[in-house]
């Protein structure tokens, strides 16, 4: 996807799996497209033994277990992605301080010494040095906006899924309603 034309590709495993997640929601696609809604009429739902905290679906109780068993496994899974991430990028941060002071201890053994032609070739290595640790740390940054972006993408997904879903997971059939009348 889009999301990731700036991932490392030796970093690729510690990526969030966007795309499994993408996959997991499926069946909530699935069944919102099964889902009826239909308004309970205001004499119903004005009445003070109103039904109105239940939504009146086409959905069975099977389907409603299935929802909450795909919502189990995707928080599970999203759970797990979020914390493969976090381990990663404080792995490598942790890694990138380790660097940083190593520069920093030979800045320090740089300005003591006093031979021209030591000095001019440790302050040259000191430079790549740091100019690589520059882009690695730009490249963790990337890989947390990277990250940062597929969870707001997918949580986004999974919001507009829900919010087309029953509140509850709970259902009365129509039938059972007009019954009632």
């Amino acid at each position: 996807t889009e999301i990731y034309k700036k991932m490392v590709s030796e970093w690729r495993e510690a990526y969030l799996d966007y795309n499994t997640l993408k996959v997991l929601l499926k069946p909530f696609n699935i069944l919102a497209k099964k889902y009826l809604k239909i308004p309970l009429p205001p004499t119903i739902s004005n009445s003070p033994n109103s039904l109105t905290h239940f939504m009146i679906t086409n959905y069975s109780q099977e389907d409603i277990d299935k929802l909450s068993d795909f919502h189990e496994k995707f928080e599970h899974v999203m759970t797990f992605e979020i914390q493969k991430v976090t381990s990663f990028f404080k792995a490598k941060l942790l890694d990138y301080l380790r660097k940083l002071r190593f520069i920093k201890i030979n800045i320090t053994i740089l300005q003591s010494i006093n031979f021209e032609k030591d000095y001019a070739k440790l302050k040259g290595e000191l430079r790549n040095c740091f100019h690589l640790f520059y882009k690695e740390i730009i490249l963790l940054l990337d890989f947390y906006f990277i990250n940062h972006e597929a969870a707001r993408k997918i949580l986004k997904k999974q919001k507009k899924l829900y919010t087309r879903l029953p509140k509850k997971l709970s259902a009365i059939a129509l039938e059972d309603l007009l019954d009632e009348n």
